[in-house]
């Protein structure tokens, strides 16, 4: 076996034995902040799996072609929306830079973004 393919098959095994990577407790949360919000679907379908271990994504998909096409779907959708949120991230980046340098000029500038920064925590 090549050193690849060792190593797709240790991934694999990793996987196979992977506990889930959060509980429904940590779903509910995530849910709660983010309700409501775009691309509800792709973010419950994928936290829904992170829910499963390995092996339970590995039992649902084995024999169900209908099941592989729906794990398939939220394998894009979530693609999808995680490429969605780093341009938006990105974007508020880039928001947060530029509203921060038009309060350059102010001598009480850092006093003005400490009470920003209070008003909102």
């Amino acid at each position: 076996m090549s050193d690849e393919n060792e190593q797709m098959e240790e991934i694999y095994n990793n996987f196979e034995n992977s506990e889930a990577v959060l509980t429904g407790d940590e779903v509910n949360r995530i849910e709660e902040r983010w309700g409501g919000r775009a691309g509800g679907i792709s973010r419950r379908s994928g936290l829904a799996s992170l829910a499963r271990s390995g092996k339970e994504l590995l039992e649902n998909i084995g024999t169900d072609r209908g099941a592989a096409v729906a794990l398939a779907t939220v394998s894009e959708l979530t693609k999808s929306y995680a490429e969605d949120l780093r341009l938006l991230a990105d974007l508020m980046d880039h928001a947060s830079i530029r509203t921060r340098l038009a309060l350059v000029n102010r001598e009480d500038m850092e006093a003005v973004i400490s009470e920003a920064k209070s008003s909102i925590s």
